[in-house]
């Protein structure tokens, strides 16, 4: 009884369905320069506030909306071209790629590591690792809104 009902909290905000995720492909991302809890709490408090405002809930990004967010937005900028048929560019920083993106709805390792999610320009892939939970202004969290 009691492992169902942790299992429950632990896995609240995994959808179990099909679903729109919106989040906005800005090069900058939230909540930099904070550790993993103060990142945690104000995910808490903004959404009471968007609440209160009727808005949707907003949560940290996952993984695989993370890798698909960076294939998405990669894949159409490689496509984009100017009036004159020419590809508008040559060489291409795709979105977080200044950034280890934490995913902070899934829990802490026993070493207290948290998941994260980067882009290394220099082998032009993305990685996915461990990172440490305390300030840096290199470690954000991108918000999304899920549509169910």
């Amino acid at each position: 009884m009691e492992l169902e009902r942790i299992a429950k909290e632990k896995t609240a905000d995994i959808p179990e369905e099909p679903y729109l995720m919106l989040t906005k492909p800005t090069r900058e991302v939230g909540l930099t320069s904070k550790t993993v809890d103060e990142q945690i709490a104000e995910i808490v408090e903004r959404n009471k506030e968007r609440k209160s405002e009727n808005k949707p809930v907003e949560f940290s990004m996952m993984p695989p909306e993370f890798a698909a967010m960076q294939m998405f937005f990669t894949a159409r900028a490689g496509r984009l071209k100017d009036k004159d048929r020419k590809l508008l560019f040559e060489k291409f920083e795709p979105l977080d790629w200044k950034y280890f993106i934490r995913f902070v709805s899934m829990h802490k390792s026993v070493r207290g590591a948290v998941p994260v999610g980067l882009w290394v320009p220099e082998d032009c892939h993305m990685a996915f690792s461990n990172g440490r939970v305390m300030g840096y202004s290199s470690s954000g969290v991108r918000l999304v809104v899920r549509i169910f």
